[in-house]
Order: C-alpha cells, then sequence, then structure tokens
C-alpha cells in the first residue's frame, strides 16, 4: 500500500499535467485561432513533454535512460500504420466524400494557418513524430503510472503491464503476475 505522501505528490503531478492538452486544444481553435492561440497550443505540447521528465528527475529523484525499439518492434509497428492508412484511405473513399465538405475543410485549415503544402507536411511531421511521443511518454507511461498509485486497489491490465515504451525508470515494480494474479481474484 503507498502512503498518503505519494498519493498527494501523484494527484498533484496529474493536476499540473493532464489540463495543458485541454488548454492548448481549447486555444488554438476556439479562444484564439491564429497566432497567439498557436503559441500556446505548441507551449502546451512541449508542457506535456518537458514537465514528466523534469517531474522524474527533479521531484522523484529518478535517472532516465533511453532504450532504442527493437527490430521487431519497429516492423510491428510499420505493419499496423500501413494497415491503419489503409483503413482511413478506405473509409474515406467509400463515406468520407460524402460527409467531409472540401471547401469547409480548407476554410478551417486556412484559419488553422495550414495555408500551404510545406506547412502541412510540417503538421503532418509534428503528428507523426512529436504528437506520437507524447501519446506513448506522457500519457501511457507518466500519468497511467500516477493512476496505478492513486488507484492502487482497482488493477487494470493496461496499468499493470504499463511501462516506458522507451524510457526506463530505474524502480522497483510488482511482477506482472502478482497484478495478473490480483486482478483475477477481484473479478470473482
Amino acid at each position: 500500500m503507498r502512503d498518503m505522501g505519494d498519493r498527494k505528490t501523484a494527484l498533484l503531478a496529474l493536476t499540473l499535467l493532464v489540463p495543458a492538452a485541454s488548454i492548448g486544444i481549447i486555444a488554438g481553435l476556439y479562444i484564439a485561432p491564429g497566432i497567439w492561440g498557436q503559441t500556446l497550443s505548441v507551449l502546451c505540447q512541449l508542457w506535456l513533454l518537458v514537465f514528466p521528465i523534469a517531474w522524474s528527475v527533479f521531484v522523484e529523484r529518478k535517472k532516465l535512460s533511453l532504450s532504442l525499439p527493437k527490430r521487431q518492434e519497429l516492423l510491428a509497428g510499420a505493419i499496423w500504420g500501413i494497415f491503419m492508412f489503409a483503413v482511413i484511405v478506405g473509409i474515406y473513399s467509400f463515406l468520407g466524400q460524402q460527409w467531409i465538405d472540401p471547401v469547409v475543410a480548407k476554410e478551417k485549415s486556412y484559419q488553422l494557418g495550414i495555408s500551404s503544402a510545406n506547412i502541412y507536411l510540417i503538421v503532418e511531421a509534428y503528428f507523426v513524430l512529436v504528437n506520437s511521443l507524447i501519446e506513448e511518454f506522457t500519457w501511457r507511461w507518466f500519468v497511467c503510472n500516477k493512476c496505478q498509485i492513486l488507484i492502487p486497489h482497482i488493477p487494470h491490465p493496461q496499468l499493470a503491464h504499463t511501462r516506458s515504451e522507451g524510457v526506463k525508470v530505474n524502480r522497483q515494480r510488482p511482477s506482472a503476475s502478482k497484478n495478473t494474479q490480483l486482478f483475477r481474484s477481484r473479478m470473482r
């Protein structure tokens, strides 16, 4: 059982981190579309990436180390990526042309500052590289670990096996088999 200090620290970390995603999106799309909203949105995205690292190093005093993905992991990611691309193109070709008005989509892209093919490619590169990193690192590693501290009595299969997808934290954890046994015993 974790002590109350660990739980308060985890809650503080989540409170400082999680709202940044919504703040950035709301500012960029609704409150201040244009340069100010985009600037705030970028700053929020940076916060989502930098905050977990700073918290882990300076508050929790953990050592971080980078581990590169294995060849099989890269291959699986590439296969799933190609599959999802085919699904998106397939659905768009059957349904999207009827549901998405190209004129409205183009107007919205101009409002967001995407006014040329080069800017579009930069935005797409960001979503493929940086946003994916934030998704895995921030949400699957940092936030899931903090939620596991806050709610230790409800082991979730995803949380029980969550570990860094490229960043290893030197911390001992209960084995997955203990978490699985606990999960199964509570499901009965």
